[in-house]
């Protein structure tokens, strides 16, 4: 009788382990893909950005000859689109329902 409680309740503890593995990995995958208001800076040369100077939300330090740029992680709202193309029509067109009345059931028996 022991060994039965015993092994219920290690069955318990792997249950409740790995349930709350699973939601905090669902919780952090959702948190990391969660888009947030980001501003990039970067020393800019003659145009050219320099891949080396580029920061998160802070302007690095530049040196001479070259400007501080800025950008947003998400850029302004584009103009709406035209309407597309109606779709396809449905493979399965509703039909409408035949009533078959006047029929009686036997069992043979």
């Amino acid at each position: 009788m022991r060994r039965i409680l015993g092994s219920r309740l290690a069955v318990a503890v792997v249950a409740s382990v790995t349930t709350a593995v699973l939601v905090g990995g669902v919780t952090y995958a959702v948190a990391a893909n969660t888009a947030t208001a980001n501003t990039y800076f970067a020393c800019s040369r003659n145009g050219s950005v320099n891949q080396n100077t580029i920061k998160v939300n802070s302007a690095p330090t530049c040196g001479s000859g070259s400007t501080v740029v800025s950008w947003s992680q998400t850029g302004p709202q584009g103009v709406p689109g035209a309407q597309g193309l109606p779709g396809p029509a449905p493979l399965l067109a509703a039909k409408p329902v035949v009533a078959i009345t006047g029929l009686a059931l036997s069992t043979a028996g």
